[in-house]
């Protein structure tokens, strides 16, 4: 149990080496032999097969996740109207004070305008 716990902990990073080590077994195929072993201390070791599927509970963090999106979504759901009046009426003033923004910039280029 302690091993599945030390492991959640560290899903993203287990996770993130998994997907590299991935793209640089395409990668290390592609390679000729002197170019392999040139390059042999810097590519990392073989994650061993099927690792995720036995030691990270990937499961578990997929439905950890969707809860917590769930849990933000479930907050604004109630209120969705209100903040659509908010941002239509905000929407409304921006589009008067760039009318009116407008107006006052023709008035003064035609010398009609009055600064103080």
């Amino acid at each position: 149990m302690a091993q599945t716990d030390r492991t959640w902990r560290h899903y993203s990073e287990v996770s993130h080496y998994s997907c590299v080590w991935s793209h640089l077994r395409d990668y290390r195929v592609r390679l000729n032999t002197v170019q392999r072993e040139e390059l042999a201390d810097y590519f990392l070791p073989e994650m061993p097969s099927r690792f995720l599927e036995r030691h990270v509970p990937t499961r578990a963090v997929h439905l950890a996740r969707r809860q917590r999106r769930k849990a933000k979504t479930d907050v604004l759901t109630p209120i969705v109207h209100v903040l659509v009046a908010l941002i239509e009426r905000h929407k409304a003033a921006m589009h008067r004070l760039l009318t009116r923004t407008e107006r006052s910039v023709i008035r003064s280029r035609q010398g009609r305008a009055r600064h103080p």
